[in-house]
């Protein structure tokens, strides 16, 4: 089956809509991928208040990108907080000059440097935004 994967919210869409229907992100020249293939891809979960998000290799992380849903009433997130990558069969975060940083495991991590994740970890985004890691 063929589909388009929201960059934003990464839900699928039929390969002829032009807006995600969940988030309202233009999709339009989004590439058509194979679907099964995007369930195939490495996932990080990030776990916040008993909700989770689903994160892949460069994502953005903040309230008005993935997690939006999560933190959209932490206003100590920034709108662009983080990235994740995945290399080499790891993942790695870095912080984006936000605001409030970004805490690893409580230990604040230096903006536009990567550092990498284990499962369990806990990611900070500022001091009072704790989630944690499931790889």
């Amino acid at each position: 089956m063929q589909c388009k994967v929201c960059p934003t919210c990464q839900s699928k869409s039929d390969s002829n809509e032009i807006i995600c229907r969940r988030c309202l992100t233009p999709i339009e020249s989004v590439t058509i991928v194979d679907c099964d293939e995007t369930e195939k891809r490495p996932t990080l979960i990030l776990s916040f208040n008993g909700e989770s998000v689903k994160l892949h290799d460069g994502d953005y992380i903040g309230r008005e990108f993935k997690g939006a849903d999560l933190f959209k009433t932490a206003l100590t997130v920034s709108r662009k907080h983080a990235q994740v990558f995945y290399r080499e069969d790891s993942w790695y975060i870095k912080d984006l000059e936000s605001t409030n940083g970004i805490y690893l495991n409580e230990k604040r991590i230096e903006a536009l440097k990567e550092y990498p994740l284990r499962n369990h970890d806990e990611v900070s985004f500022s001091k009072t935004v704790h989630c944690k890691v499931e790889i």
